[in-house]
């Protein structure tokens, strides 16, 4: 009970609190420069991609160890919670093969954030575009998957599948 605690709770939470922290941060350090203003000053949500964070230069130095970092140990966290996830589904069911797809899908998805991490896009343009969309259509996959298995999964209330309704959703519109 000790490891589904920790693993499939406590690193999740942990994971998006040191997200947000670290994201935060980046933005309060981002040197600035957009794709159409080089000289523009600080972060902006409607100017800037989020991936600027990560981007090294001299001035952002940072900004891009603090984004960067967070992609990678994020990434790890949620690797270690869909490996942990899949371990709930031990049966030869439909719903478990969907778990484990989407959960193996998660895994992929998540080693794509921590490549997006290790390849600024000023550095290894071509790369972290590669890691960028497969991310996204990795956790799309996730998402539809495993909201699927937990509707028709007793165990688990609606709204966890809600949770990965929406997180599907959000991979989609991104």
């Amino acid at each position: 009970m000790h490891h589904k605690h920790l693993f499939l709770i406590k690193l999740p939470r942990a994971a998006s609190i040191l997200f947000i922290l670290l994201f935060i941060l980046a933005m309060i350090m981002y040197a600035g420069g957009t794709l159409n203003n080089p000289e523009s000053i600080g972060y902006s949500f409607t100017r800037n991609f989020f991936s600027d964070l990560g981007k090294f230069t001299d001035e952002n130095i940072i900004s891009a160890m603090m984004f960067n970092l967070c992609l990678i140990v994020c990434g790890l966290f949620f690797a270690a919670y869909y490996i942990y996830f899949t371990k709930l589904f031990y049966e030869n069911t439909l719903i478990n093969i969907l778990a484990k797809i989407g959960s193996i899908s998660g895994v992929i998805g998540s080693i794509c954030f921590i490549g997006v991490g290790l390849t600024p896009h000023n550095l290894f343009l071509d790369l972290h575009i590669v890691f960028v969309n497969w991310a996204f259509r990795f956790f799309l996959i996730t998402g539809i998957m495993l909201s699927i298995t937990l509707y028709k999964d007793t165990r688990f209330e609606n709204r966890y599948a809600n949770g990965y309704l929406i997180f599907g959703q959000v991979q989609n519109v991104l």
